[in-house]
């Protein structure tokens, strides 16, 4: 797994725990940033505090240098499979 994992899933705890959605994360394969997803819509459009919350992130991310980037996915199971054979799936489970 990537050296920036338990990062990620620090993030990843945090969102869940206080906007009640799933996330996961993986690397893009350029390898430059990390896909940090969340499976509600209208929190990743409209909530304000969501916004705040990953600006925030962003900011210590970057003083990191740990390229991230939040957006929306429906979480599938098969795409999720796939992530993990490759090892490339940080979850909080």
């Amino acid at each position: 797994m990537n050296k920036h994992s338990g990062f990620i899933l620090k993030i990843i705890k945090q969102l869940e725990d206080k906007f009640n959605c799933i996330a996961y994360a993986y690397v893009e394969d350029t390898g430059k940033w990390w896909n940090i997803c969340v499976n509600d819509y209208d929190l990743y459009m409209s909530n304000q505090d969501f916004k705040q919350f990953s600006h925030n992130w962003h900011i210590i991310a970057k003083k990191r240098k740990i390229g991230i980037l939040f957006c929306y996915c429906n979480p599938i199971e098969s795409k999720l499979g796939e992530l993990a054979k490759k090892d490339n799936l940080v979850m909080n489970i």
